[in-house]
């Protein structure tokens, strides 16, 4: 089953990818749209914390379109806009409905935004986000996204060496909660990534990184228990989510870019969640997938740039 769920994402990523030209056809020019896929095995699918699924096989493919809206100098260096869909397909289909016709299809997420880059290294973007369960394993939710990154690599004066890589991401939910409260509330995510890339020069440096995570929630976003026994009934708001650490790395695969068939990339990385008391709470007792004070999640995936 996980082989069959892994080679459907594949699957499902190579036929929404656009096809290739020929590598001896001549250079065509900058092209304003732009197409990404990508297809990622995990051993565990945590969400802000919230431990969805841990058992079976889950595969997560997606794919993305951009649209090149503006690009030079000055204060905004670039401009886009941007349009994509995620799934996440489970082995193990105990949360799906019963009599669902799609019991493996947890979740299904569409998305559209904007993308800004200006000078100095500062990104932002801001997006809608539409999540549904076709298993029906979860009450439907919307949300906006703002995030804000900063690359500071230029700032070590190593270009594609060095670099902290702070970001920061607000959720606005703005129909049902995205969170294990009762209430919409909102949630807040600051991070850093030191990172540096191996072999820089070569055809195939590798981008190592260490990316630490937490997760705060505000006005009942997350939630205690309100009596420590099953079923999960939210009570108390609580500020702390979860924080996370992990280790990460990626390598382009240079033969294909050779080949004239795309970017293509590999990854890998590990990650440990550690939980608040509220988040520890749902995942004993709303989905039963760990009773623990923390758990690691490993993914492995595959990409393409077109």
């Amino acid at each position: 089953m996980t082989n069959r769920i892994f080679s459907g994402a594949l699957l499902i990523a190579a036929l929404l990818a656009p096809q290739a030209g020929r590598a001896d056809e001549p250079a065509a020019a900058p092209r304003r749209l732009s197409t990404r896929v990508s297809a990622a095995y995990t051993t565990a699918y945590v969400s802000r914390g919230r431990v969805l699924e841990a058992r079976g096989g889950i595969a997560q493919p997606d794919v993305e379109v951009g649209l090149a809206l503006h690009e030079g100098t000055g204060l905004l260096e670039k401009l886009s806009a941007f349009g994509g869909l995620w799934a996440s397909l489970h082995g193990d289909d105990r949360f799906a409905a019963p009599g669902s016709s799609t019991r493996a299809w947890y979740e299904f997420d569409s998305y559209a935004g904007v993308s800004a880059a200006f000078a100095g290294g500062v990104t932002s973007t801001l997006s809608y986000w539409s999540i549904v369960s076709p298993s029906d394993a979860f009450r439907n939710f919307q949300y906006v996204e703002l995030k804000v990154g900063y690359d500071d690599g230029p700032r070590w004066g190593t270009p594609g060496g060095f670099s902290i890589s702070p970001s920061a991401k607000l959720i606005v939910p703005v129909h049902n909660t995205a969170g294990t409260g009762t209430r919409k509330g909102q949630y807040l995510e600051l991070g850093v990534a030191p990172g540096y890339t191996l072999a820089a020069g070569s055809a195939y440096p590798v981008r190592l990184s260490v990316p630490v995570a937490v997760g705060l929630g505000f006005d009942g976003f997350y939630a205690k228990d309100a009596d420590g026994v099953a079923p999960y009934a939210a009570g108390a708001s609580e500020s702390f989510g979860f924080a996370s650490a992990g280790l990460a790395a990626s390598v382009p695969l240079a033969f294909a870019s050779d080949a004239g068939v795309g970017k293509w990339s590999l990854s890998a990385s590990a990650t440990y969640y550690r939980f608040g008391d509220g988040v520890k709470d749902f995942n004993r007792l709303a989905v039963a997938t760990t009773s623990k004070d923390g758990t690691v999640a490993g993914s492995v995936g595959l990409a393409a740039a077109f």
